[in-house]
């Protein structure tokens, strides 16, 4: 059951053929994604998940990606909360290379009718960023009120900030660096 309040809506669509960073392709990149709230033109803030994060921002939904129990920003996300999604259109997309419904290792390569596993194509926070891209293209949100995200979800932030400057009207980086050096990895 999800919260009193929060309307989510949960689908995957197809950005076609995709060349990442990398130089490799994929024919057809499935992106799963949520939104929370109403769309009215001017107040979509797309929502930048952590590395072992999903789509699920919000809500307190058993089983609702993955298995997760529990959404990730639900603290944040939803009715009066920081992330108003009575006044704001929420956005999250699961990243390219993702395990919770986009295409990645765990997806069928059409190619040999068998996961991709390690084939998959290695992807950067930009291809994220472009696959989030087109995701809001298919949406009709040419442009953002906000985008927010933690940890490597920052750095997908920065990478907005960089690539779109003008598809954003703020930027909002927590805990989360313009690099890693081999020490922040470990």
């Amino acid at each position: 059951m999800t919260d009193p309040g929060l309307t989510v809506e949960r689908d995957t669509v197809s950005l076609g053929a995709v060349e990442f960073e990398c130089g490799r392709s994929v024919p057809s990149l499935e992106v799963a994604y949520e939104t929370y709230g109403e769309f009215t033109g001017d107040n979509a803030v797309l929502v930048c998940h952590a590395l072992t994060g999903s789509q699920h921002v919000a809500g307190t939904e058993r089983g609702g990606t993955a298995g997760q129990a529990r959404a990730w920003w639900d603290d944040i996300v939803g009715p009066g909360k920081a992330v108003d999604t009575t006044e704001y259109y929420v956005v999250c997309a699961n990243v390219p290379g993702s395990c919770y419904g986009s295409s990645g290792p765990p997806s069928t390569n059409p190619e040999t009718g068998e996961p991709w596993g390690t084939a998959f194509p290695a992807v950067t926070v930009g291809d994220w960023t472009r696959a989030q891209r087109r995701l809001l293209d298919h949406l009709g949100i040419p442009k953002l009120h906000s985008v927010v995200g933690g940890s490597v979800g920052g750095m997908n932030v920065l990478e907005w900030a960089k690539r779109h400057p003008d598809h954003l009207d703020r930027a909002v980086v927590v805990a989360a660096a313009a690099r890693l050096d081999a020490q922040c990895l470990a």
